[in-house]
């Protein structure tokens, strides 16, 4: 038998968001949750915007439309906006604790602050390119890491989708990665744009038992 034409792109993470909304929501609504976000991911993976990087296609089609899905899947069974912000970001939050946890492991170790601001140029460079997140690098103090983004392709394409509040996930899932992950860097944040602000500020300063900046 052939399979049907929304089976050709399977929503990533969809066995593990499954699982967790077994638990949360009980097995039929989990059950419904899960074919209307694939269906939904489907439809949005063959009609998808296309990015000028392989880098931010991959963004787009393993982080963008997988949330979208699965946050126009929970409006449409009836979760008002915030409810069905707060159970995407949670269903993202766990797909990612292990990469907390990663860092947490690495952070441990006293000279964490200056491997950070070693590789975090390179890891942006290729991670978060500047043709998706317009970063601009405050270098003149090297006691801190420090840039803002001025242009978030996450922030845009939802816009394009017309889900610009689902942004707002992604900024708390930032912070769920970086505070309190060492004892030798300390992260701040006073604005992102998906919020409104003018721009995303990213700061990092050595942790109070770090002597880094000496």
């Amino acid at each position: 038998m052939k399979a049907p034409s929304s089976s050709k792109h399977w929503m990533p993470f969809a066995y593990a968001w499954r699982k967790t909304l077994n638990k949360k929501k009980g097995t039929a609504l989990a059950n419904r949750l899960i074919e209307r976000a694939q269906s939904r991911y489907a439809a949005l993976y063959s009609s998808q915007i296309k990015l000028s990087t392989r880098m931010l296609q991959l963004h787009h089609e393993r982080v963008l439309l997988p949330a979208l899905a699965m946050y126009q899947a929970l409006r449409d069974e009836g979760e008002n906006r915030e409810t069905a912000l707060e159970t995407t970001e949670n269903l993202f939050s766990i797909e990612i604790k292990s990469i907390k946890r990663f860092i947490e492991l690495v952070g441990r170790m006293p000279f964490f602050f200056k491997l950070v601001r070693a590789l975090i140029h390179p890891v942006m460079k290729v991670v978060f390119p500047q043709e998706g997140w317009k970063a601009e690098w405050i270098d003149e103090i090297p006691q801190i890491i420090a840039f803002n983004i001025r242009g978030c392709v996450y922030f845009e394409t939802l816009s394009a989708y017309g889900a610009p509040e689902l942004g707002t996930i992604f900024c708390a899932l930032d912070n769920f990665v970086f505070d309190e992950v060492s004892p030798y860097i300390r992260w701040e944040r006073t604005q992102t744009i998906a919020r409104g602000g003018e721009f995303c500020d990213f700061r990092f300063y050595p942790g109070e038992t770090n002597d880094a900046g000496r």
